[in-house]
């Protein structure tokens, strides 16, 4: 059935820009449409009223005030209303954490018109889609009917396997370590493989990466060095002033290791995935952040990173290689295995690789979209 994905910016009002936010818009609207074949992606705000294609409006990650007026018309037109929903926007945008206090002030009153907005919608809608369990217990408060479709990925749309020769230089040579996340999740998620991060730059030949947006570009310069002080006891001195890399020790704050002119942000930001050898996802145990789903292990294994990640809930549904720990100290000792078997950690590295093409790719995944877009759906 012929759908048209509209994508909501709203986004841009509650927090920059970030591959994190691109990359909703690529698991929830652009892979499924393209999968689908007869549907299309509209962009909320930006496209008029007559974009919509079929009978059927699945509005993603929506929060706006121009993605109500464009519920609202489209049912007007006879148009069934799918509310695609990736996060936990009751208990609020962001986690629960002292670290909040980097966020800028103006954000708080923008997440809570977002979540007004969101729950408005959800409320309008024939039928939700989340991509968790967690999500689809706290939307069934508020929805008819809830479906769960899990995250799923097109390959062909993923930089290749990365030849060594593409990488930066200064990732050249090394055994990399990293985290690679945005926003709060990266500021909380950094903490609690803080200690695991600082060991694996006191190795030889090991590199600890922690990549993703210059805190001080989004938080503001003093905030953001308030945040290194705290993140990795170091002032900025001997920091070059750019966003393209902050250096620390041998740890690297960078938001883009290359640069790739012309492609899209999420684009780049998977193929600079490239370089890690292992890939760190730590969960903090506040609602939000355990209401998130398995993409960040999918992202990793596509770049043949090893993922060493939280024995947490979000988690569960990853059964490829990797090593589940409960504590920041059992990343510290997950790190430690990783440096010491090196040539094994990249073969297991490729296999999970392996494992994401095989088992969490969109084919897995479409019918259950197809379902959601059936009328009889919210029937069901």
């Amino acid at each position: 059935m012929a759908a048209t994905f509209w994508i909501d910016k709203s986004w841009r009002d509650v927090g920059l820009p970030s591959p994190a936010q691109e990359a909703k818009a690529d698991w929830r609207a652009i892979t499924p449409a393209r999968a689908l074949g007869d549907s299309r992606v509209a962009t909320i705000g930006i496209d008029p009223l007559d974009a919509q294609h079929g009978d059927t409006a699945v509005m993603v990650s929506v929060g706006s005030d121009e993605a109500i007026r464009l519920a609202r018309a489209l049912i007007a037109n006879g148009v069934r209303i799918v509310v695609d929903s990736d996060d936990d926007y009751f208990r609020g945008v962001l986690p629960t954490s002292t670290r909040t206090r980097f966020v800028a002030p103006a954000a708080p009153e923008a997440q809570e018109a977002f979540r007004r907005n969101q729950l408005a919608l959800i409320q309008l809608a024939d039928i939700v889609t989340v991509s968790t369990p967690e999500l689809e217990r706290l939307h069934a408060q508020h929805s008819r009917r809830v479906m769960v479709i899990p995250n799923a990925m097109e390959p062909a749309t993923w930089p290749p396997q990365l030849d060594p020769a593409t990488w930066p230089s200064e990732a050249d040579g090394g055994f990399r370590i990293g985290i690679a996340a945005g926003g709060v999740h990266a500021v909380d998620g950094a903490e609690i493989v803080r200690e695991a991060l600082a060991w694996a730059s006191s190795q030889p030949g090991v590199q600890a990466v922690l990549y993703g947006p210059d805190p001080r570009r989004m938080y503001g310069v003093e905030e953001g060095r308030s945040l290194y002080a705290a993140l990795l006891d170091e002032d900025e001195e001997g920091q070059r002033e750019t966003f393209a890399a902050i250096e620390t020790r041998q740890t690297r704050w960078t938001f883009s290791l290359l640069h790739l002119e012309g492609t899209p942000l999420l684009t780049r930001y998977r193929h600079n995935l490239g370089p890690f050898d292992v890939g760190l996802a730590p969960i903090g145990d506040d609602p939000v952040s355990q209401c998130r789903s398995h993409s960040k292990l999918v992202e990793y294994a596509m770049a043949s990173a090893f993922p060493i990640y939280s024995d947490a809930p979000p988690y569960a549904e990853w059964d490829g290689p990797g090593i589940a720990v409960s504590s920041p100290d059992g990343f510290v000792n997950a790190v430690r295995w990783a440096v010491e078997h090196q040539d094994e950690v990249r073969e297991l590295g490729r296999e999970a690789r392996a494992y994401a093409l095989t088992h969490c790719t969109i084919g897995h995944t479409i019918h259950l979209w197809r379902e959601a877009l059936e009328p009889a759906a919210v029937l069901a």
